[in-house]
């Protein structure tokens, strides 16, 4: 799960246009994010602050 949020923070750090315009701006990452991976759910909590992501995450295995 550590994982998960370690290669979301990688990602906001990416340029995702060429434009220097909308470059400049990391996407908007914050909020609760819940993903299914198999039979888990992983349930995310981020704050975000410019291109820098804290939070904290859960998983429950279902299966």
């Amino acid at each position: 799960m550590l994982l998960l949020l370690v290669m979301i923070t990688g990602l906001s750090s990416l340029s995702l246009a060429e434009d220097p315009a909308i470059a400049a701006q990391p996407p908007n990452l914050e909020g609760i994010w819940t993903i299914n991976l198999g039979s888990e759910q992983v349930t995310m909590m981020i704050r975000q602050h410019e291109s820098r992501l804290i939070g904290a995450c859960t998983g429950s295995d279902s299966g």
